[in-house]
């Protein structure tokens, strides 16, 4: 299992068994730079954002990482492997909201994504299996 969090950028993998969840390995890009005021985390205006939608299949993970200081630069797909290494970056003239993988074909990635021109619509993408999208 993988996580991100959205406040810097930082990578967990999970390693799942029937009876424990263990904590395997920790990737940061982007460290948090947040204040807390009345329970609430403030982020400082430098500080760039990360994971904002993840999904996965055996071989990879697919997110969108933002990596800016404007958290809606929500227009890439990037893919990693297991081990935390980033595999290929994809740009889209969509934002991209919430990703969905089936591992029955993980070729296929489905995508909720907005542009001005369509509005909010289900987008699929067809993964390469040269890790390039169609």
């Amino acid at each position: 299992m993988a996580t991100g969090t959205l406040y810097g950028g930082i990578l967990e993998i999970f390693h799942l068994s029937d009876s424990s969840i263990s904590l395997s390995d920790v990737y940061r890009f982007y460290e948090p730079s947040v204040s807390f005021c009345s329970g609430d985390l403030i982020p400082e205006k430098d500080m760039k954002y990360g994971f904002s939608a993840m999904s996965a299949t055996d071989d990879v993970i697919y997110s969108v990482l933002i990596g800016d200081p404007d958290p809606n630069k929500l227009n890439n797909i990037s893919v990693f492997d297991w081990n935390g290494k980033g595999l290929i970056r994809y740009k889209t003239d969509k934002q991209i909201f919430k990703l969905s993988c089936y591992s029955g074909n993980p070729s296929e990635l489905y995508a909720l994504t907005f542009s001005p021109s369509e509005g909010f619509s289900l987008y699929l993408y067809r993964v390469k299996t040269n890790n390039g999208i169609q």
